[in-house]
């Protein structure tokens, strides 16, 4: 049976998963999520700006602070209720802007 310092040693790892390649998955998706929202014209330029910084930080973060991964969930609820509050009820679609 494995002692207690490998439960230590697992524990750490399991920190280390989270806190970087999460929070580094978690800005590439806000990448992603942003440039689908702006190219369809549901998210507002100026947040979309926001949301591409937030995405850089995130990526090239090196710090373990758990108030990191508070960043994320907060754009989340942020774009969903612009996205809500732009297509008006639900159901209905929008079409994407033309491109030049």
């Amino acid at each position: 049976m494995p002692g207690a310092d490998v439960g230590r040693s697992l524990t750490g790892v399991g920190y280390a998963l989270v806190f970087v390649y999460a929070v580094r998955m978690a800005g590439m998706y806000a990448i992603t999520t942003t440039t689908l929202l702006l190219n369809a014209g549901l998210l507002p330029r100026w947040i979309a700006l926001l949301s591409y910084l937030m995405a850089a930080v995130m990526l090239v973060s090196t710090t373990l602070h758990p108030a990191l991964l508070l960043v994320f969930p907060g754009w989340v609820a942020l774009a969903g209720l612009i996205v809500a509050s732009r297509t008006g009820r639900s159901g209905v679609r929008t079409s994407p802007r033309s491109r030049p």
